[in-house]
């Protein structure tokens, strides 16, 4: 599962980075996992992140939230961090344990100058199934001192579909 979803934040932060027109990518998802996509604009505080949720009949950890790629969790970080913060927890729900991968993106902005932010969003679209993610580009742009810094922001929106 975890190899799973740091391959998925692997293909989004690479389209994000160099596709500057039709991108798209495919991945295989794992039997019995379910995928929740949240929009950035999404008023919950799980905005902007992909979660995975696989059930299983055994205890392997406590249900608090641990990072499993960097220890910076703030939703604004420096240029240099991971785009995305991966985090892991188990809960029991009902008869089994069910594990949670959260992949939540956030701005990474330059702390020198120039003063500029950095920004993947995530579009959900249709989200029909459970045997395959998708992810395309869906344009780049640009909000004069959108950035946490005061510089310009560059957001980069990813769309997302299940089939």
């Amino acid at each position: 599962l975890k190899e799973f979803m740091n391959r998925l934040d692997e293909k989004i932060v690479g389209m994000a980075r160099s596709c500057t027109g039709f991108c798209d990518e495919t991945l295989t998802m794992l039997p019995g996992s379910y995928v929740k996509v949240y929009s950035y604009n999404d008023p919950d505080p799980d905005n902007n992140s992909i979660i995975l949720e696989f059930a299983v009949n055994y205890l392997i950890m406590g249900n608090e939230s641990v990072p499993l790629n960097t220890n910076v969790l703030g939703m604004v970080a420096p240029y240099g961090e991971t785009n995305g913060v991966l985090t892991m927890k188990q809960v029991l729900r009902g008869q089994q344990y069910v594990i949670t991968f959260k992949l939540q993106y956030r701005e990474l902005d330059t702390m020198g100058f120039p003063k500029e932010g950095y920004k993947i969003i995530l579009e959900p679209e249709a989200m029909a199934g459970q045997q395959k993610i998708t992810i395309s580009f869906g344009g780049t742009s640009v909000i004069p001192g959108g950035a946490a810094n005061g510089g310009p922001l560059t957001t980069t929106t990813i769309k997302i579909q299940t089939i």
